[in-house]
């Protein structure tokens, strides 16, 4: 979710933060709506929900795959072109939020009048997987599947720096049926893997195939309302099919038949919405002419940031079940409003921490990090012929 260009497109960095938008606006719906992750009681707040408030809270949930879709977009978009890149700074980045969100957390929890013994049990748990293996304990399931593919990146660009446009479209082709169709419905293990592998080509296709819009400013505005007109419709159609697969989860607690009418929604919207409206909106930002706005590129720069503290294990449970609450007023009239209110203030409270962690704690970590290696390099390694 980061870049470490040098040189920042203003409109791609306003495409991470609206990215970025979208997934928290996705917690919100699943974990603070929906409950998910709450067993016989999912879906139980939802259910008691006014019809509008159940239609808003649905607009929201599309946000998770196709944000993350995004994501994995922009690092092919970017990553095909280069030769080389390095994992230090989310690697670091990813213990230090590890050893953050532990603390932080913790102690929200206890301020929060959880019992101790609860918080001690449920933060170590936690502190163990993120502060010593943040990377291959499966804390954060999106920095997994992203060092993993930069890792493969070289071997991926080799092949597909080979191709043309018809070979791209090709390769996305399989890519899609074999590597994202198939896996969804046999539920592989490696799935996150598999998707942002079809995502991260989706990206570099459209830096070295789809053709940048061009013409009179006419015809660039049409092929903008164009791209701009099918996100909205995929978005809308995504959301439409979450609000069925929620009412189809709520029957099937005493219908338990129905609930293969609710995967069968999920799998329409996964191999074939989301897709189309992540190409859409992609599309739509890579054709506006920001120039460079420091602002947005400032934001942008800690997308990453919001990420690892909202979708952290405590931080998830700490935000939708004690600080944000957006439960709490879903059977108001002002629930819309209220949900809105909410996904900014989280997003911008994680943003602020992370722009603090940037300015003030990354370059002392980072020159400690050079230093240790270089050491290391000097004694261990051997010197170059």
């Amino acid at each position: 979710m980061n870049n470490s260009s040098k040189i920042r497109q203003s409109n791609i960095e306003l495409l991470r933060i609206a990215a970025m938008l979208m997934i928290v606006g996705h917690h919100m719906a699943v974990h603070g709506i929906y409950h998910v992750t709450a067993g016989e009681n999912a879906y139980n707040v939802y259910s008691m929900g006014t019809q509008l408030n159940k239609a808003f809270t649905s607009l929201f949930a599309p946000g998770g795959e196709i944000g993350v879709a995004i994501f994995f977009m922009i690092t092919g978009y970017f990553q095909i072109k280069k030769n080389t890149f390095s994992l230090k700074k989310i690697i670091l980045q990813s213990f230090f939020y590890g050893a953050f969100c532990t603390i932080a957390f913790g102690i929200i929890e206890l301020l929060g009048g959880m019992a101790p013994l609860y918080v001690v049990k449920n933060i170590g748990k936690f502190a163990m997987k993120a502060v010593f293996t943040p990377i291959t304990g499966n804390v954060w399931w999106f920095v997994t599947s992203y060092i993993i593919i930069m890792l493969l990146s070289p071997f991926i660009n080799r092949y597909l720096n080979k191709l043309n446009k018809k070979g791209y479209i090709i390769t996305i082709l399989f890519i899609w049926i074999l590597w994202y169709c198939a896996p969804y419905l046999n539920g592989a293990a490696y799935y996150p893997l598999l998707r942002g592998v079809l995502f991260y080509v989706l990206g570099a296709y459209c830096t070295c195939n789809a053709g940048k819009l061009s013409g009179t400013a006419e015809k660039t505005g049409r092929e903008k309302a164009w791209y701009l007109i099918l996100f909205v419709f995929t978005w809308v159609i995504s959301a439409a099919l979450f609000y069925k697969i929620a009412e189809y989860n709520i029957i099937a607690k005493v219908s338990p038949e129905v609930s293969m009418l609710s995967s069968i929604y999920s799998l329409i919207n996964t191999i074939a919405v989301v897709p189309v409206c992540a190409y859409a909106i992609f599309r739509f930002f890579e054709s506006l002419r920001l120039g460079q706005v420091n602002m947005i590129n400032k934001v942008a720069r800690a997308t990453l940031g919001v990420y690892l503290i909202h979708d952290s294990d405590v931080g998830r449970q700490c935000i939708w079940k004690l600080l944000a609450r957006p439960d709490m007023y879903y059977q108001s009239a002002i629930f819309p409003v209220m949900a809105v209110l909410t996904v900014l203030a989280v997003y911008i409270s994680c943003t602020a921490v992370d722009l603090l962690r940037i300015r003030y704690i990354e370059p002392k970590l980072m020159n400690l990090l050079d230093k240790l290696e270089g050491i290391f390099r000097k004694r261990y390694c051997r010197s170059e012929m």
